[in-house]
């Protein structure tokens, strides 16, 4: 799984194109985290938020804040279950409902539905769906406020 995630990652950066120095940080990275805790291991979406502290700091910095992130920010959205992750688009479902019911009222007309969109999101602390320069500003508001963030970010978002 790291090998295949590492060579989608951030493709259109130049340290992370094919046998770029990025792409051998994230590799050892990513494998680091994977050693340090084997119940979790390697998941979707880890490679992206990665990526982006790989740009901001050294390995040893990123894989500090990939850590925080994974194991204390956001503990069950990597689980088997990706508990985490379905509890904050039942929370944002909500959100929508309440303060935007029309657009809450379209999107459950969708087939796929607002989940289908949306777990990335919530999985990949939005690395998914942010441009690269915004990544790092998005980050800051993570580490700063997750759970009030994520929600105000995904209203906007839509």
């Amino acid at each position: 799984e790291i090998e295949k995630d590492v060579h989608r990652s951030l493709p259109e950066h130049p340290a992370f194109e094919t046998n770029g120095i990025g792409q051998s940080a994230l590799r050892r990275v990513l494998h680091a985290f994977s050693h340090r805790n084997p119940a979790v291991g390697y998941a979707q979406a880890m490679n992206l938020i990665a990526c982006q502290l790989l740009r901001a700091c050294g390995e040893a910095q990123a894989f500090a804040a990939l850590c925080w992130i994974t194991e204390y920010l956001m503990p069950t959205h990597f689980t088997r279950t990706l508990l985490g992750a379905l509890v904050d688009q039942q929370v944002f479902e909500m959100l929508l409902l309440r303060f935007l019911p029309k657009v809450s009222a379209k999107l459950q007309t969708m087939h796929t539905g607002i989940a289908a969109i949306t777990i990335s999101w919530f999985l990949s602390a939005f690395m998914s769906v942010v441009p690269s320069n915004c990544a790092l500003v998005v980050l800051d508001g993570v580490f700063l406020d997750r759970e009030r963030f994520v929600f105000l970010l995904a209203v906007g978002i839509v």
